[in-house]
């Protein structure tokens, strides 16, 4: 990590995203930023009311909380929001070599009330929310306001698909489950994308809940569709596509 002789040193937080190194050294000297430059501590999930109504570029405040999972959102307040805040559901480590923080990405739009019906929604501000990788006795979460302008593009924060470990093209360890579990962790977000069919003169559709019918797709499946398991396993029973009796295999 970088030295810094002054304890408040004042970094270009309006204008630029942090580095981990200077997101670090602010969240291990809170109580000397909260006092040279009036940033102000939380309860556990809670913000000020300004970034629902106003929200400032360049804002640093703290809310207490140990992960920037489960701990952090943002929840009902009982005034009229002129924003809406989302959080989205990937953490990032900074830096990508022995990181020491970890942030997730918020985006404020603003409430339909306040935007014309023709008029597309992008996020008008975004927000970093940092906490130490390994939490002290008394953990906080960094909340970092930028407004954006109209040539900046949204933060890509690394997949949890990325993450996982090869060795000659092969999975390591247990990264089979790592990668079933990042998976599940992208269906939310799948699930929000509208999906456009290819044909001409149809609509826009988008997900929507549904139970997986596990009977067809075993009924539609074989094992000649896997060659190379057909060496290990074999059926235990066939379902005949005319008939809902099971058929043992001897």
């Amino acid at each position: 990590m970088a030295k810094h002789n002054n304890p408040t040193t004042k970094f270009d937080w309006e204008s630029k995203w942090l580095t981990g190194e200077e997101y670090s050294y602010i969240l291990t000297n809170i109580d000397s930023y909260c006092a040279a430059y009036n940033m102000q501590r939380y309860p556990s999930r809670c913000h000020p009311i300004s970034i629902y109504t106003k929200p400032q570029n360049g804002l640093i405040y703290f809310v207490k909380g140990s992960s920037v999972g489960s701990e952090f959102g943002f929840p009902r307040v009982d005034i009229k929001k002129r924003y809406r805040w989302k959080k989205m559901n990937f953490t990032t480590e900074l830096p990508k070599r022995q990181p020491i923080v970890v942030y997730i990405v918020a985006s404020a739009v603003k409430s339909e009330k306040y935007v014309p019906g023709n008029e597309k929604q992008t996020p008008s501000y975004r927000m970093h929310a940092v906490i130490l990788k390994n939490a002290n006795e008394d953990p906080y979460i960094l909340c970092h306001i930028r407004k954006l302008n109209n040539t900046e593009s949204p933060p890509s924060p690394e997949t949890p698909i990325k993450k996982i470990k090869t060795k000659n093209n092969q999975i390591e360890n247990n990264g089979l489950h790592e990668l079933l579990n990042a998976a599940n962790q992208l269906v939310p977000t799948i699930k929000s994308i509208p999906l456009c069919i290819a044909e001409s003169g149809t609509k826009p559709m988008e997900f929507k809940d549904f139970e997986t019918d596990y009977v067809s797709l075993f009924r539609n499946s074989s094992i000649d569709k896997f060659p190379a398991l057909s060496v290990y396993f074999q059926p235990l029973f066939y379902i005949e596509s005319d008939s809902d009796e099971y058929n043992s295999v001897e």
